[in-house]
């Protein structure tokens, strides 16, 4: 192992410090430093040291580029030249009383959780990838009296500040792609410089040992009791559906292809569902847990499943199988809203009768009651209003649009008649109903066969329908009143 001062010498060589009065200087602060006790002040130097209080003073008030010496300690300590780096910056908060003190004024604590009188640095480091082992590349300690909220009207703000230093520091990270940093970084200010830098920044989203991206939040999703998670199924769910629809808006705009992209490889490498190894259910959590209450009214999780589209029967068939044990662990009885959802989630399913069951328990007959039972489970009112309880619009609003889900799904491409038609249902007719595609659609069905179609097209287009276990091909003129289609 090198000596400090062996080290010392290889990193001066590096940065070209040739003053040796402040090569002998350096040399002495850092032997010092790892075996000093209390306070770090000029006066506690000078007391384990040969240099005097004057001496220290007059040596720190010289101008001294610390990031091209901590580079270069860097670069003595990864693991290869090659390796792959990505920086991460954050703001730290430091308690401290005094009003003449530099810097002294108002900042964020997240310790406290709000925002105190104190201190502010800002430390910018460099991450092996790799190894996991990060290295601190430059600290800055924020002026007092800036604005914390990004501005519009050019005000000179902290987030200003923070660009500044990753800009004054951007020769040190030119083999560097990504910059991570905490969700108050996400500013448009912020990735607007980023990118700039040729760089990328990530926020939010971070990689796990698997580096697999996963959504870190500090609030708990009902069902475990818990303080803190991270990759809840739930967010990532979202967030696979927030990419997807933003990949195919730029598509057909045909704008923002890099930063297509970037989604695209950013969603392939997001981490994947996860289906229980203990009861083949999808995991709700990061980890395989045991949930205190699998019977509770959130499915937040199925998320993907209904409203999203990316789990299905059909091009998903081994999640939409999780997807029904959860549901078949939750059971039917549930409040107003969440019942409502299930209607929906079980017609994606295609499993018409359950859906339709759950429809029917929707709308049990429930009396009017100044008291909050939810154990009670949810129903209808005689007003037609949904019984959470008390009142909720989403049961009312779930449980009409379970009835669609039921006769109609459809997606960019294709129009399914009937995807979950219950056995109650098995001759009728539908008027009006809106299709994805700007279609509209009125049919009958007689015997669980749909006998007539006809098909409005606001736009134009050509959709696939599929009814009766065969797809048909229908293209349309915009503004095309109707196509008669016999099945």
């Amino acid at each position: 192992m090198l000596s400090t001062i062996t080290v010392l010498g290889l990193i001066f060589a590096n940065v070209g410090v040739k003053n040796k009065s402040q090569r002998t200087f350096l040399e002495e602060l850092f032997s010092l430093l790892p075996a000093i006790r209390g306070r770090f002040n000029f006066c506690n130097l000078a007391r384990y040291s040969k240099f005097n209080e004057v001496t220290f003073r007059r040596n720190f008030s010289k101008a001294f580029d610390w990031a091209a010496f901590n580079y270069a300690l860097i670069q003595l300590n990864v693991s290869s030249p090659s390796s792959a780096l990505i920086a991460a910056v954050d703001a730290s908060f430091i308690s401290k009383a005094g009003k003449k003190t530099f810097g002294f004024g108002k900042f964020w604590s997240g310790c406290a959780g709000k925002a105190k009188k104190g201190l502010e640095v800002t430390a910018l480091a460099l991450i092996e990838v790799s190894s996991g082992t990060a290295w601190t590349l430059d600290v800055c300690q924020t002026p007092a009296g800036l604005s914390a909220k990004a501005g519009k009207s050019g005000k000179y703000t902290r987030i200003d500040y923070y660009i500044e230093q990753l800009l004054d520091c951007s020769k040190y990270l030119n083999g560097v792609l990504y910059i991570v940093a905490d969700g108050y970084y996400a500013k448009k200010k912020m990735f607007s410089a980023v990118l700039s830098m040729g760089k990328h920044l990530i926020t939010k989203l971070r990689p796990d040992a698997n580096m697999k991206y996963l959504f870190d939040r500090t609030k708990n999703p009902d069902g475990y009791k818990g303080a803190v998670l991270y990759g809840a199924t739930s967010d990532l769910a979202f967030i696979r559906e927030l990419f997807d629809v933003t990949i195919k808006a730029a598509t057909i705009l045909n704008i923002d292809q890099d930063f297509q992209q970037e989604l695209k490889d950013k969603l392939a490498s997001l981490h994947p569902y996860q289906i229980s190894k203990k009861g083949g259910h999808l995991q709700e959590w990061y980890y395989d847990w045991e949930d205190v209450d699998p019977k509770h009214r959130h499915q937040t999780h199925l998320y993907g499943l209904h409203p999203g589209h990316h789990i299905s029967v059909d091009k998903t068939p081994e999640l939409a199988k999780a997807c029904r044990v959860t549901l078949n662990v939750k059971g039917d009885k549930s409040t107003g809203w969440s019942q409502g959802w299930r209607v929906n989630l079980w017609a994606r399913l295609k499993d018409g009768n359950r859906a339709h069951q759950l429809y029917r328990q929707l709308l049990n007959y429930v009396q009017p009651s100044d008291k909050i039972n939810y154990f009670a489970k949810g129903g209808t009112y005689p007003n037609l209003l949904d019984a959470h309880p008390p009142f909720q619009i989403d049961g009312n609003f779930s449980g009409a649009a379970g009835v669609i889900e039921m006769l109609v799904q459809s997606s960019e491409e294709t129009i399914t008649l009937l995807p979950a038609l219950p056995d109650e249902w098995s001759s009728g007719s539908i008027s009006g109903v809106k299709a994805r595609g700007g279609y509209e659609l009125s049919f009958q069905w007689t015997d669980k066969k749909v006998s007539s179609l006809t098909i409005f097209s606001e736009n134009g287009g050509k959709t696939t329908i599929v009814a009766n276990g065969k797809k048909m091909e229908v293209l349309l003129e915009k503004g095309e009143k109707s196509a008669r289609v016999l099945f």
